[in-house]
Parts: C-alpha cells; structure tokens; sequence
C-alpha cells in the first residue's frame, strides 16, 4: 500500500501546478490514515498478557512498540502520511507564492526529496529558502477574456 503514497509524490514533484494536483496527492495520505487509524485500534484493543499499558508519555513505550512489527509498520506509516502532508504544503505555499518552474526544479525539488528521505531537514531547508527568496504575498493571477 505504501506504494500509493509515491503518486503523491510524483504529483508534487512532476505536476505541481496541475489543477488536480491538491486533490490528488491527499487521497494517499487519507487511505494511510485510515490504515493507521485501524492499526492503531487494533494495537490498543489486544488483549494478551504480554501487552502493555499504553502510555506515550513514555519513551519506553515508544521503544518497545517498535519492538514490535506492528508498531514498527504503524510508525512507518504515520511518517508515509506527515510526509507526504508536510511535502504537499511545501508545494502548494511555493505555487501560491509565484515560485517559477526553475525555482521548482532547483529548490522545491531537493527540499522534497529531503523531506521524504529526512522529515524535519527538508520542512526547514524549504521554511529558509523560501522565507529568503519568495515573496510572502500569495500569486495574484489575472485573467484575461
């Protein structure tokens, strides 16, 4: 399933602009979800004596859950959807904002791929370059008749 989220990605980074981009590249993000949501009901509902008390406040819990293949894929997915959302708002602030297709190419790019590969690193590769060289009003498009 996981594959899903690449068309999201494909989208972001070959298609920024077209008009079914936004629609489009949530719809992985939203099956995932629902992946997750029933993962996680699952998880939390066993009932075997080797389960433990859930508590993320805890770091331990946390270590332990990806002790566990089913913790580990829950975590792989949860990072498969805040990526894609996180690399989707890169996107759509860079295309409101008037970046042009070089500014694309060359910048919007590797902070995608940064993000997919990295997480936070490419969210705020793409916060300071952005901040530094796009104009912080969104595009006003004219259309002419």
């Amino acid at each position: 399933t996981i594959n899903l989220a690449m068309v999201s990605w494909g989208l972001m980074v070959l298609a920024p602009r077209w008009k079914y981009t936004p629609t489009l590249t949530l719809i992985p993000a939203m099956f995932h979800s629902l992946v997750y949501i029933g993962g996680m009901i699952s998880l939390m509902s066993a009932n075997d004596e080797e389960s433990k008390e859930i508590d993320f406040s805890s770091f331990q819990f946390v270590v332990d859950a990806f002790q566990d293949p089913n913790g580990v894929f829950l975590g792989w997915v949860h990072f498969v959807v805040f990526d894609i959302l996180v690399a989707r708002m890169m996107v759509l602030d860079s295309v409101q904002r008037g970046a042009s297709l070089y500014f694309h190419v060359l910048v919007v790019v590797p902070c995608l791929f940064m993000t997919f590969m990295f997480g936070p690193l490419g969210w705020l590769l793409y916060t300071g370059v952005s901040t530094l060289f796009l104009s912080n009003s969104p595009e006003t498009k004219t259309k002419t008749a």
